[in-house]
């Protein structure tokens, strides 16, 4: 748990250094510009959580 924290708190204090790669960048475009259009869809966290456990198995 020490190291965890370690790691967030070296995040937080430099976190505005790290690059975001091209394809998340491209993918979160994606993304916005289907929620502005009104093409996304949504799920109750907790639908969510229960595709995601039935997907892993």
């Amino acid at each position: 748990m020490q190291i965890m924290e370690t790691l967030w708190d070296d995040i937080a204090r430099h976190g505005d250094d790290l690059e975001m790669p091209q394809w998340q960048k491209d993918l979160l475009d994606k993304r916005e510009q289907m929620i502005t259009a009104g093409e996304a869809k949504f799920l109750d966290w907790e639908v969510a959580k229960r595709q995601i456990a039935k997907a892993t198995r």
